[in-house]
């Protein structure tokens, strides 16, 4: 966390920054330094994609391929640096999504057990976080499961868990709540969310390409263009990574 700031601003970052982590330690994508947002953002109005019912043809991308398909700071604006990053593979592959998830509802509860079985533990993963000046951040994890069917359960766990969980819950000590959002349309099928933790919504963004899911997370600041420019920029990347590991009939 940077103490460059004072005052009331300082005390509103701070918060932010930490509810920011709630929401990475909730969806697994780790939880770094200064990560954070001033204001809610505005969502896209666009519609999420439906699964194509996917067929069991994808493979895992190696660490590498994962690595290359990070947005880095070239596709940001000027003033975007890297915070954290986690390059080896290895990243949250030994957690399943909503981590430390409780909910009062018990069928919340086992709609997430459920679907966690179904999905397996990743194969590979790795993440990135970017952040500016003004504690603006995007978290990435690039996560590939054992195959597309896997994953594409990965993204429909996201679509279903505002209805799923309508009473929301707790993670990492803190309430949540979802609900839907209507993300950019981007990679073979992707899905949005808004996640409220500690009183801040943070606008969640999956792609998905054959057996490997792309999760962007924005910060509360976040608006339309930016969130638009940004999912497109890491859809393409995640589109060449993935392209070379689809098996063809």
């Amino acid at each position: 966390m940077k103490d460059e700031f004072n005052g009331g601003g300082t005390v509103f970052k701070k918060t932010a920054a930490g509810a920011a982590c709630v929401v990475a330690v909730l969806m697994t994508a780790g939880c770094g330094g200064a990560s954070g947002g001033q204001a809610e953002g505005k969502a896209s109005r666009q519609a999420d994609s439906a699964s194509p019912s996917p067929t069991a043809t994808a493979k895992p991308l190696s660490a590498d391929a994962l690595g290359e398909a990070l947005l880095t700071p070239e596709d940001m604006p000027a003033g975007w640096k890297v915070d954290e990053e986690h390059l080896d593979g290895t990243y949250q592959t030994d957690r399943q999504n909503l981590q430390g998830w409780k909910s009062p509802s018990a069928s919340c509860n086992a709609f997430v057990a459920r679907t966690n079985r179904a999905i397996g533990k990743p194969a590979a993963g790795v993440g990135r976080s970017l952040e500016n000046d003004e504690f603006d951040s995007v978290e990435t994890r690039i996560t590939s499961y054992r195959d597309d069917l896997a994953a594409a359960q990965n993204i429909s766990q996201l679509r279903k868990i505002p209805a799923a969980c309508r009473e929301g819950g707790k993670a990492a000590g803190a309430k949540m709540a979802f609900k839907r959002w209507a993300a950019p349309t981007a990679g073979e099928e992707s899905v949005g969310i808004q996640m409220n933790a500690m009183g801040f919504p943070f606008n969640v963004v999956q792609i998905r390409e054959g057996a490997t899911v792309a999760e962007l997370t924005f910060s509360p600041s976040s608006d339309t263009a930016f969130v638009e420019d940004v999912t497109q920029k890491a859809a393409a990347r995640l589109k060449a990574a993935a392209q070379p590991s689809i098996q063809q009939d």
